[in-house]
């Protein structure tokens, strides 16, 4: 869906909006797998399969609460990203 609102040429308002909402929800996507390694450390398949990855997970450390902070600040930007998307869209396209 927000593929064929980004291609909505003749609405340059819309087009803004979802390429906004697509570049938030790429960074929330991305702060929510590095929240998860900084909380839980790296998957045991990854490590064994993948990449050797030497990482200790210290509780409460700061690049911990800094990356959950950015995470829950984004997922509140997409949320109101959205609804903007939403609120112009209807009121461009539904005249």
């Amino acid at each position: 869906m927000l593929a064929r609102v980004w291609r909505a040429g003749d609405q340059p308002m819309i087009t803004r909006r979802a390429k906004l909402l697509s570049s938030l929800f790429l960074v929330q996507v991305l702060l929510g797998a590095a929240t998860w390694v900084t909380n839980f450390g790296w998957p045991a398949w990854f490590t064994e399969s993948i990449w050797a990855v030497e990482y200790t997970v210290v509780a409460q450390g700061r690049l911990q609460v800094h990356l959950t902070t950015a995470h829950a600040a984004v997922a509140s930007l997409t949320l109101a990203a959205a609804l903007n998307l939403l609120l112009w869209s209807h009121r461009l396209l539904h005249r």
